[in-house]
């Protein structure tokens, strides 16, 4: 999938107007060879009390991926039950954008000793 190249990286932050200190951020990783781009981490401040930071990441990394002519928007993985529950308010936060989430079965594997 794609080269993990320095041109394919994208950087988001939200800084505070009045001491330009930043509070949230989003890294992107384009693969423009499969129209894809994905987001690899992001955060937001607990201390801040601004909500909206978020929502003017990922429209920005929309609009990017727009003019990029970029297809698909990778959110990550979404909470389900059984995962740990620090992940569910950020999937909460993720499922506002309805995504098209893809359930994967899972894996079985067995181990075969031969002799």
């Amino acid at each position: 999938m794609g080269k993990y190249d320095s041109e394919n990286l994208r950087l988001y932050a939200t800084r505070d107007k009045k001491d330009k200190n930043i509070f949230a951020g989003l890294a992107t990783v384009n693969h423009p060879d499969i129209s894809l781009s994905r987001n690899f981490i992001s955060f937001i401040d607990k201390n801040s009390t601004r909500g909206s930071a978020g929502y003017r990441m990922i429209d920005r990394w929309h609009k990017d991926c727009l003019d990029q002519g970029l297809n698909f928007l990778d959110f990550g993985i979404i909470w389900k039950k059984d995962d740990p529950k620090s992940w569910q308010g950020y999937s909460n936060f993720k499922r506002q954008f309805n995504p098209y989430i893809i359930r994967y079965p899972r894996s079985l594997f067995r181990i075969v000793m031969w002799k």
